[in-house]
């Protein structure tokens, strides 16, 4: 085995730092056996986030943007879908779109994804086919609502265990699974948009929390 650097070196062995790999193996050149030579890429994580399931073979991904990358391209269909299921909780700052030919499930896993990116809808379906579910309503997110009722959730900063204290018994609680809070659309749809040609389905989970300017 032999790994490329950064400077396009190869160099023996494998790599143990974070990060994205090209590493080629080179078979023995033996007679009368078949000569290899063969170059793949190797990502190191430093936790899983998601994974990708399809066809029977399960992809681990460092972010959830690269979850939806990576199921993108395969060939799904309303038959075969690909799954995505989060392994952790996801700071979202970019805004993903599922577009035609794609055929995606969410799983939230009872992970939480707060929407860190402004002015934009996270969740965009544009000709693809999108469904949310939960398959781990044993975790638990707690909440209060806002002087506009929404719902705002544990950030882990002082200032919200001082605003949950403060806040009346029927203002706040506790939900259980998974989440997806913190979208703050300009235009519409603070966590999904479905444009035309598209498809939602929503089998599970949580959205509370986000707005939009229009809906």
């Amino acid at each position: 085995y032999q790994y490329k650097t950064s400077g396009g070196e190869y160099v023996d062995g494998l790599p143990a730092d974070i990060g994205h790999y090209t590493i080629k193996v080179t078979g023995q050149d033996i007679p009368n056996k078949i000569y290899c030579d063969v170059e793949f890429t190797l990502s190191i994580y430093e936790k899983v986030v998601a994974s990708v399931t399809f066809n029977g073979d399960t992809v681990s991904c460092g972010s959830m943007t690269d979850a939806f990358e990576y199921a993108s391209r395969l060939d799904t269909s309303a038959d075969n879908r690909a799954v995505i299921t989060l392994w952790n909780n996801v700071d979202m700052d970019s805004a993903i779109t599922v577009t035609s030919g794609q055929y995606i499930t969410l799983d939230l896993n009872g992970c939480k994804i707060t929407v860190t990116l402004a002015g934009n809808t996270p969740f965009n379906v544009n000709g693809g086919d999108l469904v949310l579910k939960d398959s781990n309503a044993e975790t638990q997110y707690l909440y209060y609502k806002d002087s506009n009722g929404k719902y705002v959730f544990d950030n882990g900063t002082d200032e919200w265990d001082t605003a949950y204290g403060d806040a009346s018994a029927e203002n706040k609680g506790v939900v259980n699974g998974g989440v997806i809070t913190g979208g703050n659309a300009s235009g519409n749809g603070g966590a999904f948009n479905v444009y035309a040609g598209g498809k939602f389905t929503m089998n599970g989970g949580t959205i509370a929390g986000n707005a939009a300017s229009y809906g």
